[in-house]
């Protein structure tokens, strides 16, 4: 496939394959990978219409977003835009989405990966921290509810 049927893909915004656009290349170490703005890490959104964005890498170049549910992107879908702004609509709940971005310059020249992000679409599950309790709840990090409510009337007695 020629360069400019593989920009045009990316410019409609089309779902691609590495192999039309890569050609084996290895990622530019002069060019910047975009950074992350939002959806912010961790934060936790209702299903619907998701906007992403990042920053700007350059004047002309094109960006490559891919969007998983499996923090390693092995099941990711790619998509391709001209804009620092993705929209996608999510129709899931309680679930976990990773997303990243890339910078083309050309078909051989792009960024290495931004950073990956989490957002969670539905309620945000629960930290489970592991190793249970100790039972000594007046220096617990984690505490877990349990801790009784303090002696008012002995300490009023003590004073």
């Amino acid at each position: 496939m020629n360069l400019f049927i593989a920009i045009s893909l990316m410019l409609s915004g089309l779902i691609y394959s590495d192999s039309i656009l890569l050609n084996n290349s290895e990622p530019d170490p002069d060019m910047f990978p975009p950074f992350l703005f939002s959806p912010v890490n961790g934060v936790s959104m209702q299903k619907g219409e998701i906007k992403f964005e990042w920053t700007r890498t350059d004047k002309r170049h094109v960006y490559e977003i891919m969007i998983a549910k499996k923090p390693d992107f092995s099941d990711g879908i790619r998509f391709a835009c001209t804009d620092t702004v993705f929209k996608h609509t999510f129709t899931d709940n309680n679930t976990a989405v990773y997303w990243k971005v890339r910078a083309f310059k050309n078909k051989k020249t792009y960024s290495e990966w931004s950073a990956s992000s989490v957002f969670y679409i539905g309620l945000q599950p629960a930290i489970i921290y592991q190793g249970g309790c100790n039972h000594d709840c007046a220096n617990c990090k984690n505490p877990c509810g349990r801790r009784p409510p303090p002696d008012y009337d002995r300490l009023i007695k003590e004073e």
